[in-house]
């Protein structure tokens, strides 16, 4: 996954520097997330899901048809770039795609590439977690981790 520098939005990667067009602010205290993406976190985190649940499925052996999977990451793929950066917008060199989407690339190559299904869920769950700001772990996982530091219930 990639590293985010401080002050970098983790879906389009606007920076206090260069902001979105039209302008935007911090959604969060961490500053990792603007505004003008912050309504876009709940429907992007249904498509890392849906990613997430077709690799799975596939790395599990529970199906076996590697281009149904390929096809359904490659859907959640487009739609997340029409909800980023707008319908058929092409990134130019000026403007380079967004790390959201970067990463949602990378599923789907390792899915194309010798149809590696381990890393193709394992990056669709670092695609997840840069989605919703969590450090990773299951919600299990990290309610356990947060009652051992002694902050959950």
């Amino acid at each position: 996954m990639s590293t985010l520098t401080k002050h970098e939005c983790r879906i389009c990667g606007c920076t206090e520097d260069h902001a979105c067009p039209g302008g935007c602010g911090w959604a969060d205290k961490t500053h990792t997330l603007c505004t003008g993406c912050a309504h876009l976190v709940e429907p992007l985190t249904a498509l890392a899901e849906t990613m997430v649940s077709a690799t799975c499925n596939l790395a599990a052996g529970r199906t076996t048809d590697a281009g149904g999977v390929y096809r359904t990451c490659m859907d959640a793929l487009i739609e997340m770039e029409d909800r980023v950066v707008g319908p058929g917008a092409e990134p130019t060199e000026d403007d380079p795609p967004p790390p959201l989407l970067v990463e949602a690339d990378r599923v789907c190559e390792a899915l194309e590439e010798r149809a590696r299904p381990p890393l193709a869920y394992r990056r669709a769950r670092q695609l997840r977690r840069r989605i919703t700001g969590h450090a990773g772990g299951s919600p299990r996982q990290r309610a356990a981790n947060a009652r051992r530091k002694g902050g959950g219930r």
